[in-house]
């Protein structure tokens, strides 16, 4: 079990370096393969989560002064911030590929799409755990709409000099819908020190 698990990480790191360095040939990858959206969510999206969830206590835990039932606090948020996000982006592609280019497109495509266009925010968030002060790599996540515009391109084989408006769309919710999430969530427990 422990080696399945392991050579899933080693998949995912796999995957998630291929689509950060050569997004096209990733997202070929990820379109050959046609898988529905509960294997990607369980393969891709899940081990991320969990992934960030652990770095989220651990790196609370070693650079927090408070104790460890925050910590676990914030790691529970972050979850659910992560989690409420690539829920209502997934949700959103459906509808914005309907709005902006008038198709329809399946469940396991916009899983496949927002799923892997998350690689940038669950990266960062596993790195900015542990190092807060880092904080201004935050900015790399405008990366994010690069990643989006290509896999646009490929998933849903739109021409280029269309892609701009679902692109856009779809990178402001996967960057800026954790972020949001996370504020209300925080707001729930005004006086903790997360």
């Amino acid at each position: 079990m422990l080696k399945k698990w392991l050579e899933n990480y080693k998949k995912i790191a796999q995957r998630a370096w291929i689509l950060l360095s050569k997004p096209e040939m990733g997202w070929r990858i990820v379109a050959d393969e046609q898988a529905s959206s509960k294997q990607v969510t369980q393969e891709y999206v899940i081990p991320f989560l969990v992934l960030c969830v652990l770095a989220e206590f651990l790196g609370y835990v070693f650079n927090g002064a408070a104790g460890i039932h925050f910590a676990f606090i914030k790691a529970i948020f972050s979850a659910m911030a992560l989690f409420g996000s690539w829920w209502i982006s997934v949700k959103a592609c459906k509808y914005l590929v309907q709005r902006f280019h008038k198709k329809e497109i399946s469940d396991a495509v916009s899983h496949t799409l927002v799923s892997y266009s998350f690689t940038v925010v669950f990266l960062l968030n596993i790195v900015l755990a542990f190092f807060p002060s880092l904080f201004f790599l935050a900015l790399l996540g405008v990366y994010t709409l690069y990643i989006v515009f290509v896999g646009v391109g490929v998933i849903l084989d739109i021409e280029e000099n269309s892609r701009g408006k679902l692109s856009m769309s779809l990178s402001v919710l996967i960057i800026f819908m954790p972020i949001l999430i996370g504020w209300v969530l925080g707001k729930l427990l005004p006086n903790a020190p997360l």
